[in-house]
């Protein structure tokens, strides 16, 4: 399933590298909390970026296809148009859990697996986990734009540490662990 939409939806390379890289702190997380839906954790990570294409704010492409996703979901983030993608499959649970990432969703974050997801898609910059802190500074770097980006990136923030310590501490880790 998920090869067939990266394909479908002409996911790049850099991007696939992304999902596989929090799939897999998605996966060492989830596994030491009980009661976690791993197949669908996994599955969300896998997904949560299908059509990141579709928000890029830099992006020039001979693809007619990606120009076709770019022009349709103008305005929409990229998780509500693969939210939206996923449901019209019959896949609701699945489009929930990957609508549920959006940054500025942080409040609204009730399961585990929403949680994990969040947590570790602000982990990994590219294929590499790194810090919270230097995540957290590029993409306000790289996303805050306007002042009310701005605005929202100061007030979720201090919310995104707290669910780090909720994280970590629910599974048991220290955050040296998570590689």
């Amino acid at each position: 399933m998920v090869e067939q939409l990266w394909e479908e939806f002409h996911v790049p390379e850099n991007v696939r590298q992304h999902c596989l890289e929090v799939a897999r702190v998605c996966r060492f997380i989830g596994e030491r909390i009980p009661g976690v839906d791993l197949d669908l954790l996994s599955k969300a990570a896998l997904l949560h970026d299908l059509v990141r294409v579709c928000d890029f704010k830099d992006f020039e492409t001979d693809d007619e296809d990606l120009k076709f996703l770019r022009k349709k979901y103008r305005g929409r983030g990229h998780e509500e148009a693969a939210a939206e993608i996923l449901a019209g499959r019959g896949e609701k649970k699945l489009a929930d859990l990957v609508k549920s990432h959006k940054f500025s969703n942080i409040a609204a974050l009730k399961s585990w697996e929403e949680k994990i997801l969040y947590y570790a898609d602000k982990r990994v910059e590219g294929d590499r986990v790194v810090s919270l802190e230097e995540r957290l500074d590029r993409g306000r770097e790289r996303n805050a734009v306007t002042i009310e980006e701005r605005r929202v990136s100061d007030e979720v923030r201090p919310k995104v540490f707290e669910l780090e310590k909720e994280v970590c501490r629910e599974a048991g880790i220290e955050l040296k662990n998570i590689k």
